[in-house]
């Protein structure tokens, strides 16, 4: 399939078949390997294995980018769609696979790594523009957010910033069937901002990414035909650098974060049936087509 055809039609796509795959990989990385930090090293390698597993597929570059952490070797794990008249400018989507102290990390952030994963599946029958580098991040939670030991900000220190166009973050992207009463509680405090009742996907960046913001925005509604807003804000606000966007932003580089509810991950969807995979699936399957639609220079409007 050549670059810039029509992405309207030829994706054949089983929303239930996709929400079935986002299913089977939070459970994989929350129910079954469970709380994966550096506090349990070993599960932390094991998610990184899988997501190695899961990542090999034929035409995909995949490769590690390693660093010492603490004395101990820690891997972000990449896989690389290759564009075809464009391969120098580059498109990065990126997730965290870690999780908080105590936490299995269901929506925080195995839904991120999950939707990673599925892009990469969903992405493998098309050839782009230009090239889109699919990153998981490790060391994105506390005691190393906001700090030079987080995964992100080594993989941008090698980088150098070489036709980088944008950076998308997902972040704990699932919305919850129903909220419980602290979650019902940050709701009500979202509101003071003016951004309603964020059980929803929402697009956050700070004031200098909007020109990004504004074009991921716009295909992401359209294709996904979910009720997504966009929200610049000073990169200050508490919850709206409390990922690796924040490592893009030290660096100058236009970033910005999917998230259902940025203000809170942790308390958000924090079991396994409170999770909304079809709808999920609904926001992966226009994420991807908003992606390819970026990725070839085209705008659906």
């Amino acid at each position: 399939m050549e670059p810039g055809y029509s992405i309207d039609n030829p994706i054949h796509l089983d929303k239930v078949a996709v929400a079935g795959n986002l299913q089977e990989h939070v459970q994989q990385l929350a129910a079954h390997i469970g709380e994966r930090n550096m506090g349990r090293y070993l599960a932390l390698m094991q998610a990184s294995h899988y997501i190695q597993h899961v990542l090999r597929k034929p035409c995909v570059n995949l490769y590690l980018h390693s660093y010492e952490c603490h004395g101990l070797t820690v891997n972000n794990v990449i896989a690389e769609h290759r564009g075809v008249s464009h391969p120098e400018q580059v498109i990065i989507v990126g997730a965290n696979y870690d999780t908080a102290i105590g936490s299995a990390g269901f929506n925080d952030n195995a839904t991120g790594i999950a939707a990673l994963l599925e892009l990469n599946r969903l992405l493998l029958e098309y050839k782009t523009a230009k090239t889109i580098r699919l990153v998981a991040f490790v060391n994105s939670e506390p005691p190393f957010k906001l700090s030079d030991e987080m995964g992100s900000y080594q993989y941008i220190q090698q980088l150098q910033n070489q036709g980088l166009e944008g950076v998308l973050i997902l972040k704990a992207i699932a919305c919850c069937f129903k909220p419980s009463s602290s979650q019902r509680s940050v709701f009500a405090a979202s509101k003071q901002l003016h951004i309603g009742n964020r059980n929803k996907p929402m697009l956050l960046s700070n004031l200098n990414s909007r020109p990004l913001l504004t074009q991921v925005a716009k295909p992401l509604q359209h294709y996904s035909q979910l009720a997504i807003k966009g929200l610049a804000v000073p990169s200050w606000l508490p919850g709206i650098n409390y990922s690796d966007n924040w490592s893009f932003w030290q660096e100058g580089i236009a970033s910005l974060m999917l998230s259902c509810l940025p203000f809170t991950f942790s308390r958000c969807c924090t079991k396994p049936n409170e999770i909304d995979y079809v709808q999920l699936a609904q926001l992966v399957l226009g994420f991807a087509k908003a992606l390819l639609s970026i990725a070839n220079g085209k705008t659906p409007l």
